[in-house]
């Protein structure tokens, strides 16, 4: 799944604060990094964040998960300034 931003991510900001939420980060370059966490994978560019392991009906659909569903609003909160 990915979602394309209007504006630029905040690259420092997800560098601290992912660990923070239990995600591991496992590569890190000064304009992208990339994260794992309970079998998903999540890489953050300047304008785009990718989740692999994740789709629209883990969230949306009527038999969502939870437990993905939070660990992407986890992700999404740091986005806020």
């Amino acid at each position: 799944m990915r979602l394309v931003m209007s504006g630029s991510l905040d690259i420092d900001r997800m560098k601290t604060g992912l660990p923070v939420r239990g995600w591991n980060l496992t590569s890190i370059l000064p304009e992208e990094i990339e994260a794992t966490r309970d079998g998903l994978t999540l890489r953050a560019t300047l304008d785009e964040l990718e989740w692999s392991g994740l789709s629209p009906k883990d969230i949306f659909g009527s038999d969502a998960d939870d437990k993905k569903a939070t660990l992407m609003t986890n992700v999404l909160g740091l986005l806020g300034k």
